[in-house]
């Protein structure tokens, strides 16, 4: 069987290699970055997809008889993309608080002046009606 051109990633990881692994930063994060910022996201975003989809290939590898199949890069594009897919959710079902509290008090202050105002707005218009006859 044909041995993987990022088989040595692999192996780099199994063998907690930090030259391996910067490797993988280089070669997989530009991707990685480009396609959050595309998608509403920011750089820190980027970095912290990419060190999620490293924690998780690392406990892929791990754990588990990982094989190649179709290139490491392809793999960790796709589990980074389905992390930020599932942080874009969150954000989203996120409820919207507001930050400082509102005064009803004021709310109902604001409402009784601009009635008053479209009350004196009403009587001047009837009044220029009245002088103008």
């Amino acid at each position: 069987m044909k041995i993987h051109i990022h088989q040595k990633y692999i192996e780099g990881i199994r063998k907690k290699d930090s030259k391996v692994v910067q490797e993988i930063y280089n070669f997989f994060f530009p991707a990685i970055e480009t396609y959050i910022l595309k998608n509403r996201g920011s750089q820190d975003d980027a970095h912290d997809v990419f060190q999620e989809g490293m924690q998780m290939l690392y406990h892929e590898v791990t754990t588990k008889d990982f094989k190649i199949k179709a290139g490491l890069n392809n793999w960790f594009f796709i589990v980074c993309r389905n992390i930020w897919y599932k942080k874009l959710n969150k954000k989203a079902k996120q409820p919207v608080t507001i930050s400082e509290e509102i005064d009803l008090k004021s709310v109902e202050d604001t409402e009784e002046m601009i009635i008053a105002n479209e009350r004196k707005q009403l009587y001047l218009s009837k009044f220029k009606l009245l002088s103008e006859k």
